[in-house]
């Protein structure tokens, strides 16, 4: 394991050269300290799932850590005998964009904070703790079986059986066991014997994601010729790195002109 510089990485992200020989990993690790580290990959994965962007399980001292990969090379500064390998990739594809990895690693270096650091806080706590990116539900279906069973007839063996079983043919897109525990009686025993039977089965889909719709545009309040200044000034240096420092009172409008 050895310490990489973060300078220049957001410029090499969107350079990911094809290696001709064994890859280091350049990874991002969630401790205190300055600079990347370098791993071997995980036993087992192909260079070609090994992506900017992805999460890695990696021992860093006595610990095992969520790291996220930003680069990788051919060579290290320590031996490859002295490096540790990474122990399992987290994702099948990267939980940080290539713009959002890309300024990450410039906001490290422009205010000197561990690169680690400050990709760990861009992360959700779930995703820092190592769980899943894209999280899976299970949900009951009914079968091709149970779709052609005789319903009058089990409900005269099952009344409990073929009340599950009529509520499971009325959601197209299945039940969560959450929704099956309102059934009246024991349902567990109606869901296990159904299962038993061939007449349901549970299965691992997507939860739904709710789509969000950006706000309409609508048109600001009139600039007042003080705000008018202070936007063609600043707008005049978009483009190139500027600061500039707007001055005013309270209630003078520094907010409609910073937005």
């Amino acid at each position: 394991m050895k310490t990489f510089g973060a300078r220049q990485q957001a410029r090499r992200v969107a350079e990911w050269p094809a290696m001709t020989g064994p890859i280091i990993l350049k990874v991002a690790v969630p401790v205190p300290l300055p600079g990347l580290f370098d791993y071997l990959p995980p036993k087992g994965v192909s260079d070609q799932r090994l992506q900017p962007g992805c999460r890695l399980h990696v021992p860093f001292g006595r610990k095992r850590l969520v790291g996220v990969l930003v680069s990788r090379a051919e060579h290290s500064h320590l031996s490859r005998g002295r490096l540790k390998s990474a122990e399992a990739l987290l994702d099948d594809a990267p939980v940080l964009q290539e713009t959002v990895l890309e300024l990450l690693l410039w906001a490290a270096d422009y205010y000197q904070h561990p690169v680690g650091e400050v990709i760990g806080a861009a992360l959700p706590h779930l995703l820092r703790a190592g769980r899943g990116a894209r999280e899976r539900i299970e949900r009951i279906f009914v079968t091709e079986q149970g779709r052609a069973q005789d319903l009058p007839a089990l409900q005269r063996r099952a009344p409990r059986q073929a009340a599950m079983l009529e509520r499971l043919l009325a959601a197209s897109d299945g039940l969560t066991r959450d929704a099956l525990s309102r059934c009246e009686g024991d349902w567990r025993g109606a869901w296990r014997s159904l299962t038993a039977k061939g007449l349901c089965e549970g299965r691992e889909v997507k939860p739904a994601v709710a789509v969000s719709r950006p706000p309409p545009e609508s048109a600001g309040p009139r600039l007042t010729v003080a705000q008018e200044q202070a936007v063609d000034e600043i707008s005049a240096g978009l483009g190139r790195f500027c600061a500039f420092l707007l001055d005013g009172v309270t209630g003078s409008g520094k907010t409609e002109v910073y937005m």
